[in-house]
C-alpha cells in the first residue's frame, strides 16, 4: 500500500504564501520551500538518494518540551534511513495557517539530531513547519545538510502511516524539483508498507 506524504498545496495556501514573499528577498526560495519540502541549503541533490528504508516515531504526546533521544527507540534507526516523526502539528493546525509557522513546540533537541547524524540517515522529516523553532531553523537546516542530511518539512499523513507500519518500518521514495540554485526543493514523498 502506497501513503502520500505530501501536503496538498491548494490555491489558497499560494495566495497566503506569496503575501510572505513581501518579506523574502528571493521568490525561488520561496517557492523552494513551498509545501512538502527538503532543505538543502547549498547542496545538491544525489538523485540516487531518492530510495530508501523508512522508519516512523509517533511523538504527538509531546507537546510543551523538546524531543529528545530517549522517546524514541534509536535502536530502530539504521544508516540510510529516512527517520520521520509525527508530532501531530500538521493535523492540529493546517499547513499554512499563521499558527502551523509560529509553532514553538514541540521541536527536535540537539541531542536527537545529533543521534540521528552519527546513524548516518539520509533524511529526518518532520509534520511541523521545521525541525527547530523559527529563531533556530535555518542554522539546524544548514548543520545537518553540511552533514549531508537534509530535513524534510511538512509531512503529511504521518499518523495513518505510523499506525500500518510493521515495526515502524516502510520504504520511502522522494521525488524533488529539479530547481537550480535553490535551498529548499518542494517534492512529492511516498511511502510503501
Amino acid at each position: 500500500m502506497k501513503i502520500d506524504l505530501s501536503v496538498p498545496v491548494t490555491r489558497e495556501i499560494l495566495d497566503k504564501l506569496a503575501a510572505l514573499s513581501k518579506t523574502r528577498s528571493d521568490g525561488l526560495d520561496l517557492f523552494g520551500h513551498m509545501g512538502t519540502h527538503l532543505d538543502l541549503m547549498g547542496k545538491r541533490f544525489d538523485i540516487d538518494r531518492n530510495e530508501m528504508p523508512g522508519v516512523v516515531f509517533d511523538v504527538g504526546t509531546i507537546k510543551d518540551r523538546e524531543i529528545q533521544p530517549e522517546d524514541v527507540d534509536l535502536q530502530k534507526v539504521r544508516e540510510g534511513d529516512f527517520v520521520m516523526f509525527h508530532t501531530g502539528a500538521l493535523d492540529a493546525l493546517g499547513y499554512g495557517s499563521a499558527d502551523y509557522f509560529r509553532l514553538e513546540a514541540p521541536q527536535l533537541s540537539y541531542a536527537l539530531i545529533d543521534g540521528l547524524i552519527d546513524r548516518k540517515v539520509a533524511f529526518i522529516g518532520v509534520d511541523m513547519g521545521g525541525a527547530r523553532k523559527a529563531a533556530e531553523h535555518r542554522r539546524v537546516d544548514e548543520y545537518c545538510a553540511e552533514r549531508e542530511v537534509f530535513i524534510v518539512e511538512n509531512l503529511a499523513n504521518l499518523k495513518p502511516l505510523s499506525r500500518l507500519a510493521e515495526e515502524g518500518r516502510f520504504e520511502t521514495r522522494v521525488y524533488p524539483l529539479n530547481l537550480v540554485g535553490a535551498t529548499g526543493l518542494p517534492c512529492r514523498v511516498v511511502a510503501e508498507v
